[in-house]
């Protein structure tokens, strides 16, 4: 729990430098503005991120309901929430995954089928994100969306990442044992420079990994039809996260024409942005890409007072809400044990 406070505190304490470099020039303009926000238009990027949540919860039901057929979307939603809160605190988002394990053995679902169900959700992410980011890397050429060169950079970086994630991650499940071998090798070689310590857990760790991932993604091609569905549900749930940023600009600027298209290939191109950027959630990238790409189609004062609405909406609000339900949850269980060992 220390952890989590302090990893909470951290963030906070980068949030809020961030954001005084990114308003000091401009401060009482941007309160202004901020002030008079159209709220049905917040109502609409509020809606969009819940339609992101529910449709990222109904795609890991779908897949634990493979093995489980009693997990209802209600513990889905609650358990994608408090990810948001783990992944948000966690560089690379690397606390959700373990959360989800262990929430899931909570529900009696066993450990074998939860990380199945996880490792399939990733490669089935990995492939969308891939997918959109492509047609947005198309289109941006087609409408002339050109960013500064360092920021294009970035995106480019942060699409190599996730392509690379996908052909590792294909050619471990399509050859299992050569992945293994190599992943021995290299961890043997980090080791000898002192990079990795415990070079026999990395081993382990890495073959597990090598499993796991071979056993989703034959798990998926077994069905087609279910792969073509879960990847329609994703494309559905990020489509969803793209739209919050065009009604965030828009509830600060109602009366200016911005290309709905427009906003949807920016989106894109920020997420892809900000993947390999360590700090818990993307923390500096994204905003710089948010600020960056936003003001090839928007005023600059727009798109900073935009970018603090998108970025509650999107990331600080449904990491509280998670961290509370995560507490609640956690306090209640805690109760019923402790009413178990009276009895």
């Amino acid at each position: 729990m220390k952890k989590v406070i302090l990893r909470s505190l951290l963030l906070f304490l980068i949030t809020v430098i961030l954001f005084y470099f990114i308003l000091k020039d401009n401060f009482y303009e941007s309160v202004d503005l901020l002030s008079k926000s159209n709220l049905l238009f917040i109502v609409f990027a509020m809606f969009f991120y819940a339609l992101y949540i529910i449709s990222e919860a109904y795609l890991l039901k779908m897949l634990i309901n493979r093995s489980d057929k009693k997990y209802t979307i209600k513990k889905s939603i609650e358990l994608t929430l408090m990810t948001r809160f783990f992944n948000g605190i966690t560089p690379f988002s690397l606390g959700g995954e373990p959360l989800q394990v262990y929430e899931l053995s909570k529900e009696n679902i066993k450990v074998s089928d939860s990380i199945l169900a996880i490792t399939e959700a990733f490669i089935i992410h990995e492939i969308t994100v891939t997918f959109l980011t492509i047609i947005a890397i198309i289109l941006k050429y087609v409408f002339n969306l050109i960013p500064s060169g360092f920021l294009w950079s970035m995106t480019l970086i942060g699409f190599l990442v996730n392509f690379i994630i996908i052909f590792v991650v294909s050619f471990i499940c399509i050859k299992i044992n050569v992945a293994k071998k190599i992943g021995t090798i290299l961890i043997k070689i980090l080791g000898k420079i002192h990079l990795i310590k415990d070079v026999d857990s990395s081993i382990k760790g890495w073959n597990d990994k090598c499993i796991e991932y071979s056993k989703g993604y034959k798990a998926l091609l077994k069905d087609k039809t279910f792969m073509f569905k879960s990847i329609m549900v994703n494309s559905i749930s990020m489509i969803a996260y793209y739209c919050i940023a065009y009604f965030a600009i828009m509830s600060v600027a109602s009366d200016i024409n911005i290309n709905f298209m427009y906003s949807l290939i920016l989106s894109t191109l920020i997420y892809i942005s900000a993947t390999f950027v360590p700090i818990p959630g993307g923390s500096v990238g994204i905003e710089y890409a948010y600020l960056n790409y936003y003001i090839l189609i928007a005023d600059e004062n727009i798109v900073v007072v935009s970018l603090l609405l998108w970025r509650f909406i999107s990331f600080y609000l449904p990491m509280i809400m998670g961290g509370i339900l995560f507490n609640i949850i956690d306090n209640k269980r805690s109760l019923e044990c402790k009413e178990v060992d009276k009895n």
